[in-house]
């Protein structure tokens, strides 16, 4: 390697020419300013923000889907009002079909229509309950009617049963039956079916009247009176 000012050989590891003092290897200035970003790092960090923010909004959905929010009071009661007006409509039907069939004397079988209406006001009355009830269990009602929408589905699993019961007994009544027969082998089981509706839609009754909505509740069961009484 020579001095590139006075022009004299020196070895390759030397850094100053002896002769005049000239460095021997160019001197490297450190870069002035921040180096750029590479764009590889930039693309980096923006897809890491967006995975981000998507993250983000699915944990937000997810907790407003785990944990909906209670109604305002009054929705929630429009709402009950909406989903339980079928099922007021359940005694009085019964009442009706049941006073048809009785309308048969002595001999007379209770015949196939009467056992039929029967069977499709029963069918209906189910239908009616089962519809309230998924109503209802997809409401979150407000705080302070927890236990009121504890006791109106309750009372809705009440009525489900005694539809189910009663529907069993008119499956096994055949066209030919007297009423008479009928009352000697069902009177016992009916009543008690019966006393249960009752029963049910005074615990109904009992958990609207908190709502304000006892109104709801029909007229005929002031008729059928206290369900002990059955």
């Amino acid at each position: 390697m020579f001095c590139r000012n006075c022009g004299k050989q020196h070895d390759d590891g030397a850094g100053f020419c002896d002769g005049c003092g000239t460095p021997l290897k160019p001197v490297v200035e450190a870069p002035v300013g921040t180096p750029a970003t590479p764009k590889s790092s930039k693309r980096g960090l923006f897809i890491a923000l967006a995975v981000g923010i998507v993250v983000l909004v699915g944990v937000l959905v997810a907790v407003f889907v785990l944990f909906p929010r209670p109604m305002d009071d009054a929705k929630y009661e429009a709402q009950v009002s909406d989903s339980l007006a079928d099922v007021m409509d359940i005694p009085e039907d019964i009442y009706t079909v049941m006073d048809d069939a009785g309308n048969t004397y002595g001999d007379q079988g209770i015949g196939s229509e009467n056992i039929a209406a029967f069977q499709d006001t029963l069918a209906r009355s189910s239908s009616a309950i089962e519809s309230a009830k998924a109503d209802l269990d997809g409401l979150v009602p407000p705080k302070d009617y927890e236990k009121q929408h504890e006791d109106l589905l309750a009372s809705l699993d009440q009525l489900l049963e005694v539809t189910g019961s009663l529907s069993e007994m008119v499956s096994r009544i055949k066209p030919e039956d007297t009423a008479g027969e009928i009352s000697s082998e069902y009177e016992e089981r009916f009543f008690g079916d019966v006393r249960d509706g009752v029963r049910a839609y005074a615990d109904m009754g009992s958990a609207l009247g908190d709502l304000g909505l006892g109104d709801l509740l029909p007229a005929i069961l002031d008729e059928l009176g206290n369900p002990e009484d059955f």
